[in-house]
């Protein structure tokens, strides 16, 4: 039993990281319009999908919570990212 739990802890540990900071990382290295704002939005959309989709165990039956987390987050950095000021000294021509 010791397995299981330490695998599920792992694996819930790994998706919450995943999400939280994995799409913000992408999207500051490859997509210059990125904002401050867009990351803590990511941050923070993917941490909570991650919690939620992982304590209702109807979602969880669904898909594993990394996958919505990702997507979720991915997109809040997107959407808070064009709706902010872009940052300082960035060319938006060059990046369209």
């Amino acid at each position: 039993y010791s397995d299981k739990l330490i695998f599920t802890m792992v694996s819930y540990a790994w998706s919450g990281l995943g999400a939280a900071f994995g799409p913000g990382i992408i999207l500051s290295l490859w997509w210059k319009r990125t904002t401050k704002w867009g990351i803590f939005a990511g941050m923070v959309t993917g941490s909570a999908v991650t919690l939620v989709w992982h304590n209702v165990p109807a979602l969880k039956a669904f898909v594993y919570e990394l996958v919505p987390a990702f997507v979720l987050a991915f997109a809040a950095v997107v959407v808070v990212s064009l709706l902010t000021r872009p940052p300082v000294k960035v060319d938006l021509e060059a990046t369209t």
